[in-house]
């Protein structure tokens, strides 16, 4: 998800595990219902509704997706990353 941000992707996925953390505001989620047919309608809907407002408002989500992508690249470096590891590694050696 981080790299089809980084590129400038529109995103529409799922709200399991860490993605709306990932996502920051940046991405259309939708909640899993158990059964996967329903997943597919709703999800299919979802895409539809983002594709439907692009066209409607192509300059507001020219906008938005310019801020995704400095977003992303300020905050997924590679020192960022290794900054971030190093934390979760020491937190780690203090239990």
């Amino acid at each position: 998800m981080v790299e089809a941000m980084a590129a400038g992707c529109l995103v529409v996925t799922s709200n399991l595990g860490a993605l709306p953390e990932v996502g920051a505001g940046h991405v259309f989620f939708g909640n899993v219902p158990s059964d996967p047919r329903e997943h597919a309608r709703r999800f299919a809907g979802r895409v539809i509704h983002v594709l439907q407002n692009l066209a409607a408002h192509p300059a507001v989500f020219e906008e938005s997706l310019q801020a995704q992508v400095s977003a992303v690249g300020s905050r997924h470096t590679w020192s960022n990353r290794a900054l971030a590891w190093e934390r979760w590694l020491a937190g780690l050696l203090m239990t």
